[in-house]
């Protein structure tokens, strides 16, 4: 564990893998409030097994209509790779520009997501 997070007060930090296939995988990490980009790399890159892109979304973890800012990672080359179509994953991406008041998005995420049950990138 590096020095700082030896001294600042972790907060339980839970993530949900959402899958292109099968069923969503919930987890948690102790995380200090804002982690860094090295400590979400870490846990993320090994799981998608690529390289990885933020997406900040408006999403109620817990799958219901409470809407929070949270953070989403999925595979930057997902499309390229052309990774099978995240249905789930796309909606929360789609219901975010859409809160956001900002023109439809017309690309789907491709791949493996992860969905943070809070901000976590600052």
């Amino acid at each position: 564990m590096s020095e700082r997070l030896a001294t600042e007060r972790l907060i339980k930090t839970r993530y949900r893998i959402i899958w292109t296939v099968g069923d969503d995988t919930i987890c948690e990490v102790m995380w200090p409030r804002e982690p860094g980009y090295q400590l979400i790399k870490e846990l993320i890159v090994p799981i998608l097994e690529a390289d990885l892109d933020h997406v900040s979304v408006m999403a109620d973890f817990d799958g219901g209509t409470n809407y929070n800012r949270a953070d989403m990672f999925v595979d930057s080359e997902g499309m390229l790779k052309e990774l099978p179509i995240n249905a789930e994953a796309t909606t929360i991406y789609y219901r975010a520009t859409a809160l956001r008041g900002q023109p439809r998005a017309t690309h789907s995420i491709h791949g493996n997501a992860i969905l943070f049950a809070r901000r976590i990138w600052f």
